[in-house]
């Protein structure tokens, strides 16, 4: 009895879609969404509604993953390497410190190395023993400024020989021992040289204030960088470029 009923239905729903074909055709209409586009045409705010919230919910994705972006990135600044220029002895003796003076400090935005050279000998082959206070200056990029989070002074004296093509190569590097064998190791190294020993042991001069300041101007500008401003340990702000 199921399948006679079942069997009816289905011979019954042929004929109606039968007929109705027919009649569309009969009548020269062609099938179509026109009944969908009819009720959009009937119902424009409905429309309009519906688009603008699916621009409001594309707007509100964008937003938190720029957002999501901005807490992800990190908040140190990318700075390029300083580098030196020139062909002096003192140009050669950047690299051996900096690479001396990362050892000593953790990692920040970036290290400005001053040597401060206070004097160079040269010997008949041109070989140079180079003395000076290779001082290094740690930063951090903090609201536009150059902040200093660390600094560290390492007197010592550098062995350098001259190459084919007019740089110097160093060959030896001795930095004065820590602590209690500072002194004594410093002392050491320069002899008995008056002036020399006064200015090796002068770490907080005028002249390495303005050799600090000299180099930060040389490095923004030479990369191009709007920093103005940078900060001492002690809090106090100072111009870049000499007032």
């Amino acid at each position: 009895m199921k399948k006679t009923v079942l069997a009816v239905l289905l011979v019954t729903a042929a004929v109606l879609t039968t007929a109705c074909s027919k009649g569309a055709a009969a009548s020269g209409e062609v099938p179509s969404n026109e009944a969908v586009t009819t009720i959009q045409a009937q119902h424009p705010e409905e429309a309009d509604q519906a688009a603008a919230e699916e621009t409001a919910a594309v707007e509100a994705a964008t937003e938190e993953t720029a957002a999501q972006a901005a807490t992800e990135a990190p908040a140190a600044a990318s700075f390029p390497e300083f580098e030196p220029q020139g062909d002096a002895p003192i140009t050669a003796s950047y690299k051996p410190f900096m690479e001396y003076a990362k050892e000593q400090f953790d990692s920040h935005d970036l290290l400005i190395p001053v040597p401060n050279e206070i004097l160079t000998v040269e010997d008949e082959n041109g070989e140079v023993d180079f003395y000076g206070k290779f001082q290094a200056y740690f930063f951090d990029y903090e609201d536009g400024r150059l902040v200093m989070k660390a600094y560290g002074a390492f007197p010592g004296k550098m062995h350098m020989v001259p190459n084919e093509d007019g740089f110097y190569t160093v060959t030896d590097y001795q930095v004065a021992e820590d602590g209690e064998g500072y002194a004594s190791s410093l002392q050491e190294m320069i002899g008995d040289t008056e002036d020399l020993t006064v200015e090796m042991f002068d770490t907080d001069s005028e002249s390495d204030f303005e050799l600090l300041r000299g180099t930060l101007k040389f490095y923004v500008m030479g990369n191009g960088m709007d920093i103005s401003e940078f900060v001492d340990m002690d809090g106090t702000v100072y111009s870049i470029v000499e007032d």
